[in-house]
C-alpha cells in the first residue's frame, strides 16, 4: 500500500500514481468518442450516444485541469518523476490527453481546438526528444521498461486526430514515426 510521504522525492508508489491519474484521462476522453461513435452508429442512439460523450469528456478535463495544476503546484516533484525511466515513458499518456480532448474542444472553439492538438503534438515530440537523450542514447537494461513504448507510438495518436483539425500532413508524418519507431 502507498503512503503519502513529505519527502521532496517522489516514491515509487506515488510515481505509480501519478501514472494511473495520466492514463485516466487519455482513457476518459478516448472512451467518450468511442461511446459516441458505438451508440449512434451501432445502437442507433445518437442522443444516450452524445450525453455519454459529454460525460466522459467533461470528466476527463476536469481530470486534465486537476494535472495541470498538480505540475504547476508541485513541480519539483514532478520534475523528479522525470528521472524515472517508467514515469517518463508513460508520462506521453497526458499530451495524449490533449490531442484527444481538442476533438472535444473543436465544438466550443475551432482556432483554440487546433492550438491546443497542436501544443499536445508538441509536447509529445518534445517527450520524444527528452526521453531519448535522457534514456536511450546511453541505456540501462536495467531502465528498459514494456512503458517506453508509450513514448514512440503514442505519437501516433495526432494521426488519429488530424482529419478533426484539417491537419493531414502534420498526422502522416506522426503516423510513420510512430510506424517505423
Amino acid at each position: 500500500s502507498c503512503q503519502s510521504t513529505s519527502m521532496p522525492k517522489l516514491n515509487a508508489c506515488q510515481i505509480r500514481r501519478q501514472d494511473r491519474d495520466y492514463r485516466r484521462a487519455l482513457i476518459l476522453s478516448a472512451l467518450g468518442i468511442l461511446l459516441s461513435q458505438y451508440f449512434s452508429s451501432v445502437l442507433l442512439l445518437p442522443e444516450a450516444g452524445f450525453v455519454l460523450q459529454a460525460l466522459c469528456g467533461t470528466a476527463a478535463g476536469i481530470l486534465w485541469v486537476l494535472l495541470v495544476l498538480k505540475a504547476v503546484f508541485f513541480f519539483p516533484q514532478i520534475r523528479q518523476a522525470f528521472h524515472d525511466p517508467v514515469a517518463a515513458s508513460v508520462a506521453g499518456t497526458f499530451p495524449m490527453a490533449m490531442m484527444i480532448l481538442s476533438v472535444y474542444l473543436a465544438d466550443l472553439s475551432a482556432d483554440f481546438s487546433v492550438l491546443f492538438w497542436y501544443a499536445g503534438v508538441f509536447l509529445h515530440a518534445a517527450l520524444i526528444v527528452f526521453f531519448t537523450v535522457r534514456f536511450v542514447r546511453r541505456p540501462k537494461l536495467s531502465q528498459v521498461f514494456p512503458s517506453w513504448l508509450v513514448v514512440y507510438v503514442g505519437i501516433v495518436l495526432s494521426a488519429i486526430t488530424a482529419p478533426y483539425f484539417n491537419q493531414i500532413p502534420t498526422g502522416q508524418i506522426c503516423f510513420w514515426f510512430g510506424a517505423a519507431a
